[in-house]
């Protein structure tokens, strides 16, 4: 017959066995489970596509606008020197580190008669520049210019919540040997130190085409202060019409 002390043993040993059990579980549970992150492979937490959206930095490419830029252009700086320009605009409260780019100039005849590849912060919600000077192309004049990235853009959410940096005045003038020069004076409109301020200074013609360009930084400008942004050519560029400057903050650890 059953009794009621054996039923008893039989209690304790069922608890006891699901305590252990319970306990193993655990131990498992901790030492082998992994939270979902931004880095799993896998679609999980809030995620709207694998490792991208939602709370996690990357961005999921159908979330992005991409960029192609609205124009490249070649300058003569001296007998076989060139410099190149590209304007871009980016639509995206996003921005992007380092991304690599090609740009090759070719002649009359389709040969390949230069290249340069570099790499580019681009900065959310505006226009930027990208200049790449003194391209040696010795032996022929280039009849066309070609601009393509490299490789996959990573999209990272926009951290900054205001552009502290405004132009105040654009100066035209000459500087001693009377080659043109132009002057941006630019102010931090933030109570911070701002730091890394790239500019692109582009010259258009009476018909809006691009005649000459050049690129600047300045190196840190503090809250409240002013600083000068110059620009300046070796060359002549005839009659221009007006003047952009292009500028955004350069990230730290970007050059």
């Amino acid at each position: 017959m059953f009794s009621w002390g054996r039923g008893r043993k039989l209690l304790y040993l069922s608890t006891a066995l699901f305590f252990s059990v319970f306990a193993m579980i655990l131990i498992a549970v901790v030492t082998w489970y992994e939270r979902p992150n931004c880095f799993d492979n896998m679609k999980n937490q809030d995620e709207f596509g694998v490792d991208c959206g939602g709370s996690c930095a990357k961005v999921c490419t159908n979330e992005i606008a991409q960029i192609s830029p609205d124009w490249v252009r070649f300058f003569e700086v001296k007998y076989g020197v060139y410099s190149v320009a590209v304007r871009a605009q980016n639509p995206n409260n996003l921005v992007a580190f380092s991304v690599p780019y090609r740009i090759k100039l070719y002649g009359s005849t389709g040969l390949l008669l230069g290249e340069r590849d570099g790499e580019v912060y681009i900065p959310p919600n505006q226009a930027f520049g990208i200049f790449e000077g003194a391209i040696s192309v010795p032996n022929d004049k280039p009849a066309r210019v070609t601009f393509e990235w490299r490789d996959k853009t990573n999209w990272v959410k926009n951290s900054a919540v205001n552009k502290p940096m405004v132009i105040k005045d654009v100066i035209r003038s000459f500087n001693g040997p009377g080659f043109p020069r132009v002057t941006a004076l630019m102010e931090n409109t933030s109570l911070q130190t701002v730091r890394n301020v790239r500019g692109v200074a582009i010259v258009y013609d009476l018909n809006g085409n691009a005649i000459a360009a050049s690129k600047t930084i300045i190196d840190k400008v503090a809250g409240g202060g002013k600083a000068e942004m110059v620009f300046s050519w070796p060359v002549y560029f005839g009659q221009e019409a007006r003047v952009e400057i292009l500028h955004w903050l350069l990230p730290m650890g970007e050059q």
